[in-house]
């Protein structure tokens, strides 16, 4: 079974991907969505199809990001971990439209993301914008350490 240390590994590995909306394929294309999905598929953690998961806009709205968590995941309790996937607001507030794994790098956290205004998969610090946008923290159904 796969621990925390796994999940941030493996999202590592999609750092560089190309960002591409509802894209899911390791090093070919992803978005945010696609690459907590990939990671859950790499991982052999019980995912949806593609098929069952709704077609959404760019910007998500309606739920969509808070049902497609909600089916892969459980909200985490405590304070944020490494391994965990924090939903972010981004335009509009207090409704998920976008997903990030958290990893640690040194004595603080990171998140890795598909980031559309970079084009790619990145890792980065979790910054001021980010932490005041963080809507909720979820982990894997399947973790070990969870």
């Amino acid at each position: 079974m796969p621990n925390s240390e796994d999940v941030y590994l493996e999202a590592r590995r999609w750092v560089g991907t190309p960002y591409h909306h509802q894209g899911r394929t390791f090093q070919r294309s992803c978005d945010c969505i696609g690459l907590v999905i990939g990671v859950a598929r790499a991982l052999g953690l019980r995912c949806p199809a593609d098929r069952d998961l709704p077609n959404y806009a760019e910007s998500p709205h309606d739920g969509v990001a808070e049902r497609t968590a909600s089916e892969l995941m459980a909200p985490a309790r405590g304070e944020i971990q490494a391994g965990q996937v924090g939903l972010f607001w981004y335009r509009d507030r207090g409704h998920g439209q976008h997903f990030a794994i958290f990893a640690p790098f040194g004595h603080r956290l990171t998140m890795i993301h598909a980031y559309m205004r970079i084009g790619q998969v990145v890792e980065a610090g979790v910054s001021d914008f980010w932490r005041k946008r963080l809507i909720r923290a979820y982990t894997y159904r399947g973790i070990t350490d969870a």
